[in-house]
């Protein structure tokens, strides 16, 4: 913010005067902009003010808050964004270019995904007016995909993009150890399986009908369990434990056990709004901002060098 000069001691009225919000400061989720009324008593003591604290503005009935069209670029696959509040679902408030595919027409099936839409709708503040609902596989949708089905009725091309691979020979991968940038290194298996009953899957990775789209399944070995499913998402502990590509659920215990990784390979979404090529870039591929400060810091270094040898040199000729 900038100051204002107020020189007059009777007080003044300053008109068209901006004042900026700090956008960068929003996090990801709802944010509330939450503006306090303070007014000054008309009752009081003589020559008492009880107003003590600086105002920052007023709002009159002309007053505008405009906000710029904002960035929505972010890497994911992150679990923990879409149960924070559905993103990137409910990139558009109301759900627009998403669809949810069920692939089983049953009640237990069409239950699920109706507790699933009520909770991104609860978190989301804003009905979902505009989500899209089939039966038939979305081969043809360059939109978000939120598939519900049991793990016998998902189409094959998703089996394979998931990173829980659910075709009939399962790639199933295990935590090895943990790197210094809190990453887990995975070994992967290969066996002859499928999802066991009492588990429930959550999976999220890039659509395979568009780039830079979302495709999130929840799964189980049959319809039932599927709606467990549902319901365990409804629990607090569940959608505060979730993070990554990888979601696996005990459904079958009082307190739900969970197991989250990352496997799937990582992608970018969203738009990147007023933001430089380079930022963009430094952004989605760190290691050029350590290896562009490196180069710097190694030019810098041999410029120095070579100055102090070019002055030693001068000054012992001088001698």
């Amino acid at each position: 913010m900038r100051a204002i000069h107020l020189n007059d001691v009777k007080g003044g009225i300053i008109e068209g005067y901006k004042l900026n919000i700090p956008t960068h400061l929003f996090k990801p989720g709802t944010n509330v902009l939450r503006f306090e009324p303070v007014m000054t008593p008309l009752v009081g003591k003589n020559c008492e003010y009880f107003q003590t604290e600086n105002l920052f503005l007023t709002i009159y009935e002309n007053s505008t808050l405009y906000f710029p069209a904002m960035p929505h670029f972010v890497d994911l696959p992150k679990i923990e964004l879409f149960m924070l509040n559905g993103f990137p679902f409910t990139r558009w408030p109301d759900a627009h270019e998403s669809m949810v595919y069920i692939t089983n027409p049953d009640a237990d099936t069409v239950g699920a995904m109706l507790n699933l839409i009520g909770v991104i709708t609860q978190k989301n503040g804003y009905p979902l007016l505009e989500m899209k609902y089939t039966f038939t596989p979305p081969v043809n949708f360059k939109g978000e995909i939120i598939v519900m089905g049991d793990i016998n009725t998902i189409p094959e091309d998703l089996k394979r993009a998931a990173p829980l691979s659910l075709t009939k020979q399962m790639t199933v991968p295990y935590p090895v150890v943990r790197s210094w940038n809190d990453e887990s290194s995975l070994a992967f298996s290969k066996q002859i399986s499928g999802l066991v009953p009492g588990k429930g899957a959550i999976m999220e990775f890039q659509s395979p009908y568009a780039e830079g789209r979302t495709a999130i399944v929840f799964t189980a070995s049959s319809t039932k369990e599927l709606l467990a499913l549902a319901e365990a998402v409804m629990d607090p502990g569940v959608p505060a434990k979730s993070e990554g590509d990888l979601v696996l659920i005990d459904l079958d215990k009082t307190e739900y056990n969970i197991i989250a990784m990352k496997v799937g390979k990582k992608y970018f979404a969203g738009k990147s709004g007023r933001v430089s090529k380079i930022d963009m870039y430094l952004y989605s591929y760190p290691w050029l901002y350590y290896a562009a400060l490196g180069l710097t810091i190694l030019l810098l270094s041999l410029t120095i060098f070579f100055l102090i040898r070019r002055y030693r040199k001068r000054r012992i000729k001088g001698e």
